[in-house]
């Protein structure tokens, strides 16, 4: 793709992002690292859930918490259900009940 000179979309992150998800974490950080750099992350919600999910997937939780901490400004319904539902998914109750009455307070 880099080759044919063509640019790499949010789209393009998201579904190589989703690829990663289990025990291709190392990938996915290089991704995470690329999508920095590009500057695709700032406003992009997808791209920032599909991260989430990548690292929680992967059992990098502290991860996913670092990276939702700092779309504090962008905390959609769309981020915060994909935060919880992943904490359902990784059997942490207790951070999910957390996460649900901060959500409710904000």
């Amino acid at each position: 793709m880099l080759a044919l000179g063509l640019k790499p979309s949010e789209i393009t992150f998201a579904s190589l992002i989703d690829a990663c998800k289990g025990s291709q974490v190392i990938p996915g950080l290089q991704i995470h690292c690329a999508i920095v750099k590009k500057g695709l992350l700032c406003g992009c919600e997808f791209l920032g859930t599909s991260l989430l999910g990548m690292y929680m997937d992967s059992t990098r939780i502290a991860y996913a918490n670092l990276l939702f901490s700092e779309f504090l400004n962008l905390k959609s319904i769309v981020m915060w259900t994909g935060l919880i539902s992943d904490y359902i998914i990784c059997d942490s109750h207790c951070k999910k009940q957390q996460l649900l009455v901060t959500m409710m307070l904000h």
